[in-house]
């Protein structure tokens, strides 16, 4: 008997819809509309005129409020139930740093994601060095 392949979910993009919270903060804080299609690519840093500093601080603040982010779909969790219920195991990765891991579990509580493996890496470790079968994630890099 074959062994359940294994999937790999990245969390802000893939899962939580952590950008559109991301551009009502950046709106507020530049004082004009910030949406989604400004963000160029996966990383907001060169999409919009703000300092490093203050994109990753704005992206903290997100997590912080972390009752108030929408999944990327609807039905998310139970998508993903009928993947784990048929053939796969499920695995939440999250390249955050540590400090928001908390909130990243919370989040999944309360969407009811069900998973079978959480994964907190921080960011100096690859989602790809995790064992897997196929790696679901918003950043084009990763997944090569």
């Amino acid at each position: 008997m074959k062994d359940l392949e294994e999937i790999i979910f990245d969390v802000d993009n893939v899962l939580a819809d952590t950008i559109g919270c991301w551009c009502k903060k950046a709106s507020e804080h530049l004082g004009y509309v910030v949406s989604k299609k400004d963000i160029k690519s996966h990383k907001i840093v060169g999409s919009v005129s703000m300092l490093p500093k203050d994109i990753f601080r704005l992206q903290e603040e997100v997590w912080a409020e972390w009752e108030k982010l929408s999944p990327t779909e609807s039905n998310l969790a139970e998508k993903l139930k009928t993947l784990r219920d048929g053939s796969f195991k499920i695995h939440v990765a999250t390249a955050r740093p540590m400090r928001s891991r908390t909130f990243v579990m919370n989040w999944l509580e309360l969407m009811r994601i069900q998973y079978d493996g959480f994964h907190s890496l921080g960011p100096y470790r690859y989602k790809a060095e995790i064992s897997c079968d196929a790696l679901v994630d918003d950043a084009p890099e990763r997944a090569r």
